[in-house]
């Protein structure tokens, strides 16, 4: 599985179950409100 934002790669995960999807996904939106530019 790959991630993007903005039409960029910005993650990948080999063997991805529901839960680590959900949990990787989380991550990111959280990083969005500390990182310059990301959206809250």
């Amino acid at each position: 599985m790959i991630f993007l934002a903005d039409g960029r790669l910005v993650d990948r995960m080999a063997a991805p179950t529901a839960d680590l999807v959900l949990d990787r996904m989380k991550a990111f939106d959280a990083g969005a409100a500390t990182v310059p530019g990301g959206v809250s």
